[in-house]
């Protein structure tokens, strides 16, 4: 089964913007028309790439493993099995149904800093890299969300995983939301060094408000963003650890997170923060994943 990228709508919004831009600032001013010209040149560019892009994308399903071609003048191409996926992460574009898939995969790269060999070596010195499997601009990235989680717990073959549409909403064992008041303090204090960051509280509550932790029958979920929509899960046979604390803004509010570590993962894949009773979900993950 072959998913190819299709971002046309992205691609019409970009050109119709552009042109409006062109022909607001030719009707104010024809000097206008003389500044923005560079950026609609860049704008325009950007488009023809990007379109490169999408018709040379390829996500395809094999029978035991995943494979990703994708690029204009430098083609990459990589796969992996599915028992090496350890987590999924959709997001949701706005104004429809487009999105980009990440498939994280176990194993890390050190890629080395300036000045060194410029090569990537395991165990090196260097800044810690996943490998991430990404495509972008997916039709239908709900739907596809919903396929690729089947797939993971071998629910239903490559074969089938574009008959999946709707499914039965999965069973929910706890669900949370974070505190607000750990962000707001956060914000507040970085104010104090820089005031203007005061007027992004409403902002930064919005955020947090439309943010979920779910632990499903399966899996855990984070879901975030406003415009951008974000759904990260974690399978329980994925996780290889998990840890929940406090810090000292966690204790002032009553509350704390919890971190969950995939295999082959030295940083966390996912963290649920600011949870009130958050000793009551961690209890809940680690009677489900077997650790």
């Amino acid at each position: 089964v072959v998913w190819a990228r299709s971002a046309v709508g992205g691609f019409i919004a970009i050109g119709v913007a552009t042109l409006g831009l062109l022909v607001l600032a030719a009707a104010h001013h024809a000097a206008w028309l003389v500044g923005l010209l560079p950026l609609a040149l860049w704008i325009g560019a950007h488009f023809v790439v990007q379109k490169l892009r999408a018709d040379r994308q390829l996500l395809t399903f094999h029978p035991d493993h995943v494979e990703l071609r994708r690029g204009v003048f430098f083609r990459s191409h990589a796969h992996a099995r599915y028992d090496n996926v350890k987590k999924v992460e959709v997001t949701r574009y706005p104004a429809g149904n487009q999105g980009r898939l990440d498939l994280s995969v176990a194993g890390e790269v050190r890629v080395q800093q300036q000045g060194g060999a410029g090569q990537a070596e395991a165990g090196g010195a260097g800044a810690v890299r996943q490998f991430r499997l990404s495509a972008e601009y997916l039709p239908d990235i709900d739907a596809k969300r919903t396929s690729i989680d089947a797939l993971l717990r071998g629910e239903v073959e490559p074969a089938d995983v574009d008959d999946i549409v709707r499914t039965a909403a999965p069973e929910v064992l706890d669900q949370a939301r974070p505190a607000v008041a750990n962000a707001v303090l956060g914000t507040t204090l970085v104010g104090i060094l820089f005031p203007p960051l005061w007027l992004l509280i409403p902002l930064v509550v919005l955020q947090v408000r439309r943010m979920r932790y779910r632990v499903e029958s399966h899996r855990v979920v984070v879901e975030q963003g406003i415009l951008y929509r974000r759904h990260t899960s974690v399978l329980f046979d994925r996780i290889d650890s998990l840890k929940q604390g406090q810090g000292a803004v966690n204790k002032l509010f009553g509350n704390g997170e919890i971190t969950l570590f995939t295999a082959g993962s030295s940083a966390p894949d996912l963290k649920l923060s600011a949870l009130p009773d958050h000793e009551r979900l961690y209890r809940l993950i680690r009677s489900h994943y077997g650790g």
